[in-house]
């Protein structure tokens, strides 16, 4: 086999050139100016959990791509496989010991359902599978972990350079709106939505204002990170008692106090109050093209009452067409409700190479993961 012409280098910390080429490349709806302080967030905010791997891909002295992976230690098998083994692991945690815990590489951006990898404009879609190809050996061969997990968009070409050895799971869609118009104007996307759907816009709208709940913009959510933490908790505490997969990594109090730090004007908080008490947040990053709805956290008993959830998507809207933007990234799942906002949904896939001693364990893995995941996103 003939040896590969790209050079795969991998740092600690993003190097100069990975910072100018981020700069640069500007793909629609693309994260490209948010990737390395949304990352280095999330690696803050989960100390000793979470480690951060750079990349950068020459051919010659042509850069060809950038990229970053994360690296989640201590993943309990068990809250991914199901059945007797996440049983096992629940009454384990209990004990104070978790069963069964692996070190993975995530080769994508850290709470985006995308792809960890940025290709300079000049290289085709030909070259991209063959620099993907030299990337995931490059990560082989250097990351000492017990599995790789590359996000993928579904049926994208590029992937016709992955081994057939790796298993292929489908992951939750994400949801992107384009929004119409030019200038993009939230009359113009609304005037797109068919009658009916016009008027539940306005009553939702309506009963907000008259429930004297109001939006508030948080640039620093510091002095509320218990509470945006508690709504969080309850979000994903009610995902998960739909059966939906754990997150690896943890947004808690100090992923709030630290967001300011690490995003400055690139996001902030929306909080829904109803006089002093806050009954919903939603955090949004701000990118060249796209404003991103990455977070959301509710009180499921106050909320409903003023339409809280369809007002923040409302808000989201207005926020994109008040900054230009043409982009909104509405996150991952629910797309029964955001299909009808006009969003269209990108399935995803994770292409997963077990390592160390996984390896001899890899065909029972695979069964495990495949019958977990492929229940879940049927």
């Amino acid at each position: 086999m003939d040896a590969t012409p790209y050079h795969v280098e991998l740092f600690d910390t993003p190097p100069p050139l990975l910072h100018d080429a981020l700069a640069k490349w500007r793909s629609p709806n693309g994260f490209e100016s948010l990737v390395i302080p949304w990352s280095e967030l999330t690696c803050a905010a989960n100390p000793g959990k979470v480690e951060l791997r750079w990349l950068v891909v020459h051919r010659g002295a042509v850069l060809c791509a950038v990229g970053v992976v994360h690296i989640v230690g201590g993943l309990a098998i068990g809250d991914y496989v199901g059945g007797v083994l996440e049983r096992l692991t629940q009454v384990g945690r209990r004990m104070g010991y978790v069963p069964l815990t692996v070190d993975v590489a995530f080769f994508e951006i850290p709470f985006a359902n995308r792809e960890g990898i940025f290709f300079s404009q000049e290289v085709a879609i030909n070259e991209q599978a063959a620099i993907l190809q030299a990337v995931v050996q490059t990560l082989d061969q250097q990351l000492p972990v017990d599995a790789i997990c590359v996000k993928a968009t579904a049926k994208s070409s590029i992937l016709s350079c992955l081994s057939s050895d790796l298993l292929e799971l489908p992951f939750i869609e994400l949801n992107v709106l384009e929004l119409p118009g030019n200038p993009p104007s939230f009359e113009t996307w609304l005037a797109e939505r068919n009658r009916k759907f016009r008027s539940n816009v306005r009553r939702n709208r309506r009963m907000f204002a008259q429930s004297g709940a109001v939006l508030e913009t948080v640039i620093d959510p510091a002095s509320h990170a218990e509470k945006l933490t508690e709504l969080f908790d309850r979000t994903a505490a009610r995902a998960k008692s739909r059966g939906e997969i754990p997150m690896p990594m943890s947004v808690g109090v100090p992923f709030f106090q630290h967001f300011h730090r690490y995003l400055g004007d690139r996001g902030l908080i929306q909080l829904a109050r109803v006089g002093e008490m806050i009954v919903g947040f939603n955090m949004l990053l701000f990118g060249h093209d796209a404003v991103f709805s990455k977070f959301t956290g509710m009180d499921y008993e106050l909320s409903p009452q003023n339409r809280t959830y369809f007002e923040i998507d409302y808000d989201t809207i207005d926020r994109a067409v008040a900054r230009g933007l043409r982009y909104i990234d509405m996150g991952i799942g629910t797309s029964h409700v955001k299909a009808p906002l006009g969003c269209r949904q990108i399935p995803k896939t994770y292409h997963i190479q077990f390592r160390r001693f996984l390896r001899p364990f890899g065909g029972i893995m695979s069964n495990l993961l495949g019958s977990r995941f492929g229940n879940l996103f049927d």
